[in-house]
C-alpha cells in the first residue's frame, strides 16, 4: 500500500478519521476543498464537504437538490439528487475559479463521486493530478464499503441489543473466566443492585462467598471433555429468593462464551394485565386478579388485597377460567407464566462498564474491488493551460 494512502485506511475503522476524510483528501490532493458523494445499494447518498481553513477566498461549497442533471451525466444514479447536487457543487466551484476536477467511480453496488479543488492563487490541477486522483478512488471504495459493512454491523447489533433489553428476563454473555461481555437491561439491573452478583473490574463474582467457587467451576466446565454444553446455578440472596442461572455453551465473534439467562423474582411486568386483557377478553379487574392468582396468592389474600369479599373474588374467577377456556384454576396460572415476561420499566439503568475487545485499524485493503475512473472533469483557464 502506497504510504499516501494509509490516512485513507486508517478512517476505515476509526470514526474520528472517517468524519475527516474529505479533509484528508484535500490536504493529499494539495487541493482548497474536497466533495465526496457515496451510496450504496438502495440507500441514498451520504455527502461530506470538507473545505481547508487556511484560505478564505473560495466561495463555500455548495450543492442545489433542485440541479438538473447534465447532459453527459452517467445515468441517473440515485433517482434524482446526490448525483445532481455533487455535479453542481462541481460546476459552482469551476465558475469561481478554473482549479476544480472531478471522476466518478463505480463498482458492483457502490457508487462514489469525488470533487477536488483549489484557490485562485493556487497552481491548477494538471494531468498527475488527474492521474493520482483516479489512484485515489480505489483505497476511498475500500474504505467505504468496509463503513457500510461496518455500519450495517452496528445497525444490526444496537437493533439485537434493543429486542434483548425488552425482555423481562436477564441475559449475559460470560467468558468462561466469568468476564462480562455484555448484558441486557434486565441484567444490568440486577449487577446495579448487587444483590446476588456484582461486577469487580471485568468479571462477575457472586455476592456470597460460599457460591464463588462453584459459580467458577460451573462455569469453566460447561462443554469441557464430556460435560453437557447446558447448565444451571443458584445464586443465592441475603433474605430473598435466589437467582436461578440457566447457562448455555454459545459460539461468538471472540470464540466460545456461556450464555446465562434468569429471571428476577423482583421484576414485576408492567404489561401483563395490558396483555391478558388483549389475549383473553378479560376485564381490568379480573386480569389484574388473574395476575395476583399467577403470583401465587390464594382467593383469601386476593380479596384482601383488593379489599373486597371472598365471594367478588371467586365469582370473578369463575368468569376468568372460562373466558380462557379453561376448567381449573391451575391452569390459569400455568398459562400466564408461559407468556413471556417483558421489560417495562421507564428508567433505564445506567451503563456498567463492560470491556470488548477493540478492533485494530486495517492498514491493507478490506476488500478487493477492481475501479475504474467513469468519467473525468478538469476546468481550466485557458490562461493557465
Amino acid at each position: 500500500m502506497a504510504p499516501d494512502f494509509e490516512p485513507i485506511y486508517d478512517s476505515a475503522s476509526d470514526d474520528q478519521a472517517f468524519e475527516q476524510l474529505a479533509r484528508t483528501i484535500a490536504r493529499r490532493s494539495g487541493a482548497h476543498a474536497a466533495v465526496l458523494h457515496w451510496r450504496s445499494r438502495d440507500e441514498p447518498y451520504d455527502r461530506e464537504v470538507a473545505v481547508l481553513d487556511d484560505i478564505a477566498s473560495l466561495v463555500p461549497p455548495c450543492a442545489s437538490e433542485d440541479a438538473a442533471p447534465p447532459a453527459d451525466a452517467p445515468g441517473d444514479i440515485d433517482g434524482g439528487g446526490g448525483y445532481d447536487a455533487f455535479v453542481d457543487w462541481v460546476q459552482s466551484l469551476g465558475e469561481a475559479s478554473p482549479h476544480c476536477i472531478s471522476g466518478l467511480f463505480d463498482q458492483d453496488d457502490l457508487t462514489l463521486a469525488v470533487g477536488l479543488h483549489r484557490g485562485p492563487d493556487q497552481l491548477p490541477f494538471d494531468d498527475g493530478a488527474l492521474e493520482r486522483l483516479q489512484r485515489m478512488g480505489r483505497p476511498i471504495m475500500d474504505v467505504i464499503g468496509f463503513r457500510a459493512r461496518l455500519n450495517a454491523a452496528r445497525r444490526e447489533r444496537a437493533l439485537l441489543a434493543s429486542a434483548l433489553d425488552g425482555l423481562g428476563a436477564g441475559v449475559m454473555m460470560l467468558s468462561r473466566a466469568g468476564r462480562l461481555r455484555f448484558a441486557n437491561e434486565s441484567a444490568r439491573r440486577m449487577i446495579a443492585r448487587g444483590d446476588g452478583l456484582i461486577l469487580r473490574g471485568e468479571r462477575l463474582h457472586p455476592t456470597m462467598a460460599e457460591d464463588a467457587g462453584r459459580f467458577s467451576r460451573t462455569l469453566s466446565r460447561i462443554g469441557v471433555a464430556n460435560e453437557p454444553p447446558t447448565a444451571s446455578i443458584s445464586i443465592g440472596r441475603e433474605g430473598r429468593d435466589p437467582y436461578l442461572l440457566s447457562l448455555n455453551l454459545s459460539e461468538t465473534a471472540e470464540g466460545r462464551g456461556i450464555m446465562a439467562v434468569f429471571h428476577d423474582p423482583d421484576h414485576v411486568d408492567a404489561s401483563l394485565v395490558t396483555r391478558l386483557r388483549s389475549l383473553f377478553g378479560l376485564g381490568l379487574a379480573e386480569a389484574e386478579i388473574a395476575c395476583a392468582l399467577s403470583e401465587g396468592n390464594d382467593v383469601e389474600a386476593i380479596a384482601v388485597i383488593r379489599s373486597t369479599s371472598i365471594g367478588t373474588v371467586r365469582n370473578q374467577l369463575k368468569s376468568i377460567t372460562a373466558k380462557m377456556n379453561c376448567c381449573r384454576q391451575s391452569e390459569v396460572v400455568a398459562i400466564i407464566r408461559s407468556l413471556p415476561s417483558l421489560n417495562t420499566v421507564a428508567v433505564t439503568t445506567p451503563e456498567i462498564p463492560i470491556v470488548t475487545p477493540r478492533s485494530k485499524s486495517r492498514k491493507n485493503s478490506p476488500f478487493d474491488y477492481g475501479i475504474s475512473l467513469r468519467t473525468g472533469h478538469r476546468h481550466q483557464n485557458a490562461g493557465n493551460a
